[in-house]
């Protein structure tokens, strides 16, 4: 598949992102993800979601990616996720404001990162069986953690790729 629409491309992905971090499990590990591994959730959905959707594309850069995902993040979401976990009443609307602008945020980070795919788009059917996923993942966690929490990354990733793209009930 060839991304032509980045608008309906970013509903499809945050659809998607929305139904599978409602499966059981996927928030708890997409946590683990980001506190533990200083993964970022977003980058494992997209690359994730653009497997399942088929998309085509040439290698991934992992570094450039990396950067793309750190600068989006440090300018879009960290900054309303700081004001946001400083609040300790979270039964303040103020709270609730922020929660949503941090979803907000997360969905313009993800239409960045669509745009990037879109760059690395080839119209080659035979580089859709290519893992960009498990490329990024055996990257980041090799460069990103300590050696002794290489393996123990690339293993909590693997299983909430498993438990993102497990389909959910009722679905085809």
């Amino acid at each position: 598949m060839i991304i032509n629409d980045l608008q309906q491309a970013s509903e499809s992905l945050w659809e998607y992102c929305l139904e599978r971090y409602a499966l059981p499990d996927v928030k708890e590990y997409s946590l683990t993800w980001q506190d533990e591994f200083s993964g970022n959730v977003n980058a494992v959905f997209v690359l994730l979601w653009a497997e399942h959707s088929g998309v085509s594309m040439c290698a991934l850069d992992a570094p450039k990616w990396q950067h793309l995902v750190t600068q989006t993040q440090r300018v879009l979401v960290d900054p309303i996720r700081e004001q946001r976990r400083a609040i300790e009443d979270k039964s303040l609307p103020y709270y609730s404001v922020l929660l949503q602008d941090e979803l907000d945020a997360e969905h313009r980070q993800q239409k960045h990162l669509l745009q990037y795919i879109m760059t690395l788009q080839e119209p080659n059917p035979n580089l859709q069986s290519h893992s960009h996923f498990t490329d990024y993942i055996d990257w980041h966690c090799t460069t990103q953690l300590h050696p002794s929490r290489t393996s123990e990354g690339i293993e909590h990733a693997k299983k909430l790729a498993a438990l993102i793209t497990t389909a959910p009930e009722g679905s085809h």
